[in-house]
């Protein structure tokens, strides 16, 4: 087992300090220098016969080294399978992967484990949606939220850009005894999934993927949906009586933390789809915790990229109604608990209680002064025309206003 880059994590803004790996460097520093940044290290991968990575069902047999440039420990050479990995964004020219080791391994002190993902973050110009998702999904507490750590990649020594490396998503969740992992996503590519009986919710299991646990996920689903959505439920939201026992079926801190956080970084695709929602099912409560968090690179750009004056993500607002296109399954599902005033005073109340700890004003400059030297390069390389600056400027600019927008609803 390899252990590298242990590192500190940046101080909580205002009221949450505390110490855990993160993003920024792998020095042990809270904060980089952000006039004189250390450089990321340099991930090495050499295909066998040096053949291309060009299937996201194929793995292709290869060694990995990496360079932490006096900055994080080196790895030698070891073996691994690299194969293509996402849905959109392995039809863009820079491809993410998956890296399956041979044995299990540690990199920044996370737990070692043999499956690891490459993000190549091409529909985000800043590099940093994903990343400051994961860092307020750490300061909210949200159990299983991915860490992340900027690297440079050569693939058989061609130059692929800047990647944030983080754990593979399925395999940093612990499930316990009959626990389910599953995803909600129109995709519908699962080996094992269905559609909810009522609003034909997409819902694939990712962990354990078989026929018994698709039955149980079915009766789960069941039970839920005769609590959410009476028969008399149409297109027309109605209010969601507290009483309903739908209360009993949820984790309700996990719910409010998901929202807040995917209204205050703008991600719509749990709504406009859904896409890359996942929901863990619990044996020992019994009841559905939403989370972990991920897909942060494109989810803000798929309604609005320059409005985000508005709450629209959630469609906490009914008056705001959705046109025909929008009214998707996901919509219908995260909108509904919104339909019961109890919670929605119980949200407003605790997103009060932590709104300020959410502000990632400082984070992104931190971020942004991690990459500034690597993007020019990256730009060329995948022939965009932008200027850096300009694009940390614009999502200071958008971190704010969800911010404002989120913070005048929850005063209301």
């Amino acid at each position: 087992m390899n252990v590298i880059c242990l590192n500190l994590k940046i101080l909580m803004l205002l009221i949450i300090v505390a110490t855990m790996f993160g993003t920024l460097g792998c020095d042990g520093t809270d904060e980089p220098n952000r006039e004189n940044p250390k450089p990321i290290p340099t991930i090495h991968i050499y295909t066998e016969g040096g053949l291309p990575v060009d299937s996201k069902e194929d793995y292709r047999n290869a060694t990995f080294t990496l360079d932490g440039h006096g900055t994080c420990d080196n790895i030698g050479e070891t073996d691994l399978r690299i194969r293509g990995r996402g849905n959109s964004t392995w039809a863009q020219p820079k491809k993410p992967y998956r890296l399956n080791f041979n044995t299990a391994i540690s990199f920044f002190g996370l737990p070692a484990v043999r499956n690891w993902v490459l993000l190549a973050n091409y529909l985000d110009e800043t590099h940093l949606f994903n990343s400051v998702a994961f860092e307020l999904g750490q300061r909210l507490n949200m159990p299983w939220t991915n860490n992340s750590f900027f690297v440079e990649l050569y693939l058989n020594d061609s130059w692929q850009g800047v990647y944030l490396l983080t754990q593979h998503l399925s395999g940093n969740v612990v499930l316990n005894g009959d626990d389910i992992l599953m995803e909600l996503d129109v995709y519908f590519d699962e080996d094992h999934q269905f559609y909810s009986d009522i609003i034909e919710l997409p819902v694939m299991l990712q962990n354990p993927s078989n026929v018994a646990t698709l039955e149980r996920a079915k009766d789960i689903w069941d039970k839920i949906e005769s609590k959410l959505y009476p028969p008399i439920y149409a297109n027309t939201p109605e209010v969601l009586d507290s009483n309903s026992g739908w209360r009993d079926l949820f984790n309700l801190q996990s719910i409010m933390d998901y929202f807040l956080l995917y209204e205050i970084m703008g991600n719509t695709e749990i709504i406009a789809w859904p896409k890359s929602f996942f929901v863990r099912y619990l044996a020992n409560d019994e009841k559905i915790h939403f989370g972990p968090i991920w897909d942060f690179d494109w989810g803000w750009q798929q309604y609005y990229i320059d409005s985000p004056d508005g709450i629209d993500a959630i469609s906490y607002r009914k008056s705001n109604t959705p046109p025909p296109e929008r009214n998707t399954p996901g919509r219908r599902f995260v909108s509904r608990f919104f339909d019961d005033p109890k919670f929605v005073r119980e949200y407003k109340q605790y997103s009060k209680s932590v709104i300020e700890t959410l502000n990632a004003d400082k984070y992104i400059d931190s971020l942004g002064a991690v990459l500034k030297p690597y993007m020019a390069k990256e730009y060329e390389k995948w022939e965009k025309t932008y200027n850096y600056n300009e694009q940390i400027a614009w999502f200071k600019n958008f971190h704010k206003r969800k911010m404002n927008a989120v913070k005048s609803y929850i005063n209301e």
